[in-house]
C-alpha cells in the first residue's frame, strides 16, 4: 500500500508520484509505482492550460500561413482580411508562452543536481530548432527561388518570412540557458527592471546601430525588409513570460490565485486593445486591414504591439480561466500545443511541399478553397500530434 505521509510540500507521496509522472519528459518517463520520489523531482508541474494557449497560438499561425501561403493579398475578400487580423495575436502569444514554459519546466531545477542536464537539454533543443529552421527555409524556397537565394538564406544573409520565428527561438534558447540561474536568484523588482532595460536597449540599437552588418541588426533588433523577430525586440515578451510562469507555478494548486492572474491578463489585454482602438478610431477599419497585411510587424510599430500584445494577453487570460476543463474539452488544440515544434514543421511541409509544390495550388485557388485547405491542415496537425503522442507512449 502506498504511503499517505504528507511531505514538506503539502503533498502526499501518492500525489508527488502522480505529479512527477505527469511532468516528466516523454523520452525519460518511467513507471514510478512503488518508488519514493525525491523532493527535487517535484520541480515541474505541467499546466495543461499552457499547452492549450500555445495550441491556440499555433492554430492562429496555421490560419495565417495556410491562407496567405496560397493567395495574394488581392485574392482576399474584405471580410477575409478582417478575419486574418486576429492571426496577428499568434507570434506574441507564442513567445509569451515560451517564457511561461521555461519558468514552469526548467526554472525550478536551477540549483538542483538536475540542472546541468536540463541546461544541456536547452542547448540541444537550440540546435534542434536551428536545424529545422534551415530545413524549413529550404522547403519554403524550393519553388520560385534560385540556388544562390536559398544559400543566402541558409547563411543568414536573407530571411524568409514564414519560418523566422524558429530562428528567434534557436538564438533565444542559447542566452536563456545562461541567464536562468541568475534570473532565479534575482528579486522580483530586478526582473521587472530587466524587462524595461531590454526595451531600452532595443530602442537604442534600432536607431544607433553602427555596425555595417544588417543581418546582425535584423537578428538583434529587426530591420525593414528582413522578416526576423529580434532578440532585443521580442525578448521582453519572453522575460514577461518568465515572470508570469513563476507566478503560475507558485499558484498551480490555488485555483483562485490562478483565476485572479487570468483576470489581470484579460484586463490588460482589454486595456491595450482599447488604447489601440482609441488611437485609430477615425481610421479603425483601415488600421485593421493594414495589420492583416503585416504593416508595422517587422520591426514592430506601436500600433502593431498594442494590438498583438493586447490580443495575446486576452487569449492567455481566457485560456488560464478555462483551466484544465477547457484544455480537455478542446483537447486537439492542447495536443497541438504540446508538440509545438513537430506541428510547426508539419504545417510548413504541408503548405510548401504538398499544397504548393506537388499540388500546384499556389495562386490557383480562391479564398474559400484556401480556407478549407487550411482547416484540413489544422485537423491534420492535430492528428499528427496524436500520432506522435501514441508513438512515444509505445516506447515505454
Amino acid at each position: 500500500m502506498e504511503s499517505t505521509e504528507v511531505s514538506k510540500t503539502g503533498l502526499t507521496d501518492k500525489e508527488l508520484k502522480e505529479e512527477t509522472i505527469a511532468v516528466l519528459n516523454p523520452y525519460t518517463r518511467s513507471d514510478l509505482k512503488g518508488v519514493r520520489v525525491p523532493q527535487s523531482l517535484l520541480a515541474e508541474a505541467r499546466l495543461e492550460s499552457i499547452d492549450f494557449i500555445r495550441g491556440i497560438a499555433l492554430v492562429l499561425m496555421m490560419l495565417s500561413h495556410g491562407v496567405k501561403g496560397l493567395l495574394l493579398w488581392e485574392d482576399f475578400p474584405v471580410w477575409g482580411l478582417v478575419v486574418h487580423t486576429i492571426t496577428k495575436f499568434s507570434s506574441t502569444l507564442f513567445i509569451i508562452t515560451f517564457g511561461v514554459s521555461l519558468a514552469v519546466a526548467y526554472l525550478p531545477h536551477v540549483g538542483t543536481p538536475l540542472w546541468p542536464q536540463k541546461r544541456l537539454r536547452l542547448l540541444w533543443r537550440s540546435l534542434e530548432v536551428m536545424f529545422w529552421y534551415k530545413v524549413l527555409t529550404i522547403a519554403q524556397m524550393i519553388q520560385g527561388y534560385t540556388n544562390q537565394e536559398i544559400l543566402d538564406a541558409i547563411l543568414f544573409k536573407t530571411f524568409p518570412d514564414y519560418v523566422e520565428v524558429l530562428g528567434f527561438y534557436a538564438f533565444a534558447l542559447l542566452w536563456l540557458s545562461m541567464i536562468l540561474p541568475w534570473w532565479k536568484r534575482s528579486p522580483f523588482l530586478i526582473k521587472v527592471l530587466l524587462v524595461f532595460a531590454m526595451i531600452s536597449a532595443q530602442f537604442h540599437f534600432t536607431y544607433n546601430f553602427t555596425w555595417q552588418n544588417m543581418s546582425l541588426k535584423a537578428i538583434l533588433v529587426e530591420n525593414r525588409g528582413y522578416f526576423t523577430f529580434g532578440q532585443l525586440t521580442r525578448g521582453p515578451f519572453i522575460l514577461f513570460g518568465l515572470i508570469l510562469g513563476e507566478q503560475l507555478y507558485q499558484a498551480r494548486r490555488d485555483k483562485w490565485l490562478t483565476f485572479i492572474i487570468s483576470l489581470i491578463l484579460i484586463s490588460l489585454g482589454t486595456i491595450l486593445l482599447g488604447v489601440h482602438y482609441g488611437m485609430n478610431k477615425e481610421i479603425y477599419f483601415d488600421s485593421l486591414i493594414g495589420l492583416a497585411k503585416n504593416v508595422g510587424k517587422h520591426p514592430p510599430s506601436q500600433n502593431f504591439i498594442l494590438f498583438s500584445l493586447g490580443g495575446a494577453f486576452a487569449i492567455a487570460g481566457l485560456g488560464l480561466a478555462g483551466g484544465r476543463a477547457l484544455s480537455r474539452v478542446l483537447y486537439p488544440i492542447t495536443l497541438i500545443g504540446k508538440y509545438s515544434l513537430e506541428v510547426f514543421v508539419f504545417h510548413i511541409m504541408v503548405i510548401f511541399i504538398i499544397y504548393r509544390y506537388l499540388l500546384d495550388y499556389y495562386h490557383n485557388v480562391d479564398y474559400m478553397m484556401a480556407l478549407n485547405l487550411t482547416a484540413v491542415l489544422i485537423l491534420g496537425s492535430a492528428v499528427w500530434a496524436g500520432l506522435i503522442k501514441w508513438r512515444r507512449s509505445q516506447k515505454f
